[in-house]
């Protein structure tokens, strides 16, 4: 895990062509081994940067995908009003 933010935010930052299975496992564990209940896993893409935003509820020790699209770094703001 690269960041954790107030211990409610896991952040995964990635250098990679694009995000795998491999990559959004190594979050879930995070999240879930730390009983964080959000992740954003996001990858600075040679071409475009990915960012995917991930919901853990620990109740029910489900994962649910909030968000994921391509080129979120023009949009740094919301990050920012996430992690506050």
């Amino acid at each position: 895990m690269d960041f954790l933010c107030k211990g409610k935010v896991a952040v995964e930052c990635k250098a990679i062509s694009s995000l795998g299975v491999e990559q959004r496992q190594q979050l879930w564990n995070y999240m879930r081994l730390t009983n964080t209940p959000i992740g954003i896993l996001y990858n600075f893409a040679p071409v475009k940067d990915q960012c995917e935003k991930y919901y853990y509820d620990v109740a029910t020790k489900t994962k649910i995908t909030i968000h994921a699209q391509p080129g979120f770094l023009a949009r740094k703001r919301e990050v920012y009003e996430i992690l506050i």
